[in-house]
């Protein structure tokens, strides 16, 4: 089973019983995470034996 708190199992953000309540807002940095991802996964794609 996958777990996660970002909305699938568990909203961190949204609960309530939590005492801080961050902000979340869309697209901060989209194209420079993608290309992040892209590169990471690229890498392991090709050190895959």
């Amino acid at each position: 089973d996958k777990a996660g708190a970002v909305g699938s199992l568990w909203d961190v953000v949204r609960d309530r019983r939590l005492n801080h309540r961050p902000e979340v807002v869309s697209g901060v940095l989209a194209a420079e995470s993608a290309a992040l991802l892209r590169e990471f996964f690229a890498g392991h794609r090709r050190d895959a034996p």
